[in-house]
């Protein structure tokens, strides 16, 4: 009787945590700096589309399972999950800027005429850059 008490305390804690704080926080945002709610949603529907890597990481790990045994697996799995994981958010956060700034009439740096991104210059100092850059001032040295 005692674990399901704890178990639907941490269910409470979990939800209020994960879904409260975030929308607690978007209000606040909402609120002071006057930003659109479709920025939100934009994110909460490109982190729902990143989480198309769960099925292909469980299949993957499959066969893994049947060609390491052990330590080898347990890091081939690792770093497996890791590569899809960067990929993925990575891939959305580039998603994110490309559809923002092209609302809004911009051209990022490292995007081609035809709005593909090069995954090697989607990096953070990159993105920090050319947040500077369009903010017109060139702070980029504060973030180094």
């Amino acid at each position: 009787m005692n674990n399901v008490i704890l178990r639907d305390f941490s269910y409470i804690v979990s939800i209020i945590i994960e879904i409260g704080l975030p929308l607690i926080i978007a209000f606040i945002i909402w609120k002071k700096f006057k930003v659109s709610w479709a920025i939100f949603f934009l994110g909460m529907v490109l982190f729902l589309a990143s989480l198309i890597r769960i099925p292909l990481n469980n299949y993957v790990i499959g066969l893994i399972r049947f060609n390491f045994h052990g330590e080898n697996f347990i890091i081939m799995s690792a770093l497996f999950v890791s590569l899809t994981a960067g990929l993925f958010e990575e891939g959305v956060r580039i998603l994110a800027i490309g559809i923002i700034l092209n609302f809004y009439g911009l051209t990022p740096i490292g995007f081609t005429a035809s709005g593909f991104a090069c995954p090697l210059s989607a990096g953070r100092l990159h993105l920090q850059a050319y947040a500077c850059s369009i903010s017109g001032g060139n702070k980029t040295k504060k973030f180094l």
